[in-house]
């Protein structure tokens, strides 16, 4: 009888974004062993490619709550856009908990996002009177 901890894929309000406006990221932690598991730590990482490791560029941290076996904690964070434009995979990893059986899955698999150049207003070229 111990914990494992797992995690959903990583989902995005929005995947096409200009530089630097804020998302969410959202993230799903369960208990999938049959004891409870303790607090973790949740971090939210962001790679140049799908595979989220702890070596990829840390963005910020979430506590999980201690879980019974089976139970589940959404989790989000609220992020900002890198400013250079490109393709960024969001991901996250949670900690190990005491006696975890298995901690060969702690990192999620990426979601990507696209940041490109902000957008004029379409009613601009419309009006062009109001410029």
């Amino acid at each position: 009888i111990r914990p494992h901890l797992t995690h959903t894929a990583p989902s995005v309000n929005d995947s096409s974004l200009p530089p630097r406006p804020n998302f969410t990221v959202n993230v799903s932690v369960k208990n999938q062993g049959t004891a409870p598991a303790d607090t973790a730590l949740l971090r939210y990482y962001r790679s140049s490619d799908a595979g989220i490791t702890i070596s990829d560029t840390l963005l910020t941290t979430d506590s999980v709550p201690a879980l019974a076996a089976g139970e589940s904690s959404p989790q989000n964070a609220s992020l900002t856009a890198p400013s250079p434009e490109g393709s960024y995979w969001i991901g996250a990893c949670v900690s190990t908990v005491s006696d975890e059986s298995d901690t060969k899955n702690q990192c999620s698999s990426g979601i990507r996002i696209t940041v490109g150049q902000e957008q004029d207003f379409p009613w601009l070229l419309f009006y062009p009177a109001f410029l």
